[in-house]
């Protein structure tokens, strides 16, 4: 979720997308400080199925949804097999790219997007996506909690390149009060990133997302693995217009290369 010369890193989300950066060695170096600032749109585009649709399974994780064309899943669409769908599902469609922002690039050559705190374990279904991020085919996802999932990650900006090796954004599709479907994922993406002999208090991520999210009581995480050691945010409210802001502590320690790193944000369990 990091080579330039020496300077190693991360960034993130989506959502997202995202997301913090570093500096081999973690020592500090007075005047070096190169800092990545960038936002943007993380362009989510979906389609809201009803229940009941007409839909054919086509193999484990793909199914013909009617309207719609042919989905991925990591969810049985059909588990009663009476070729209806069984709930209401949000599909996302192809290039949409729900973890890519301006900037955002990627070598590899998929995602993984799993169901995640489901009463059984679901399979995980593996999602093409181009270079900036972008799905390669429609993804249909009823309510529920998920993860998203991408390697080698690059956010360039300014003439500087940040890599990152594993990023995982995790979100929920839920229904509001009035049986609305929305979505947790950021549908805009700003940060303030400093690569080289900063402190990790200045490193900012900001993420806005449905502000259904808020009167749903969402809530977010930041989760990074760096050499040496981790950073943990917990616990942070989404705003009253659906956007949630992390800011490091202050008097973090200095950030060595990052292995991965997870941001969510999901509502709380039913």
């Amino acid at each position: 979720m990091c080579r330039f010369g020496r300077l190693c890193g991360l960034v993130g989300l989506v959502g997202l997308s995202v997301w913090l950066i570093a500096c081999g060695g973690g020592e500090r170096i007075p005047g070096a400080a190169v800092v990545v600032t960038g936002s943007g749109p993380t362009q989510v585009a979906g389609t809201r199925v009803a229940q009941g649709t007409t839909v054919s399974r086509i193999d484990a994780n793909t199914f013909n949804i009617q309207g719609v064309g042919t989905v991925l899943s990591p969810v049985n669409l059909d588990a009663d097999n009476n070729g209806q769908l069984d709930t209401d599902v949000f599909v996302i469609n192809a290039g949409s790219a729900p973890l890519g922002f301006a900037g955002f690039s990627t070598t590899s050559n998929a995602v993984v997007v799993v169901q995640i705190r489901a009463r059984q374990q679901q399979p995980s279904v593996t999602v093409p996506i181009n270079a900036s991020g972008a799905l390669q085919r429609n993804v249909a996802l009823p309510p529920g909690d998920y993860k998203v999932t991408v390697e080698n990650v690059t956010l360039s900006s300014g003439g500087n390149q940040l890599r990152i090796g594993t990023m995982t954004y995790a979100f929920s599709v839920f229904k509001d009060a009035a049986g609305n479907l929305h979505h947790t994922l950021p549908t805009a993406v700003s940060y303030r990133l400093p690569v080289v002999g900063q402190p990790v208090e200045n490193v900012s991520l900001e993420l806005t997302v449905d502000p259904a999210a808020s009167t749903a009581n969402a809530k977010g995480s930041l989760f990074v693995i760096h050499a040496n050691g981790s950073i943990e945010l917990t616990n942070v409210s989404v705003g009253t217009d659906g956007q949630v802001t992390f800011k490091a502590q202050p008097g973090g320690p200095n950030l060595g290369e990052v292995s991965s790193v997870t941001v969510s944000v999901l509502l709380p369990p039913p």
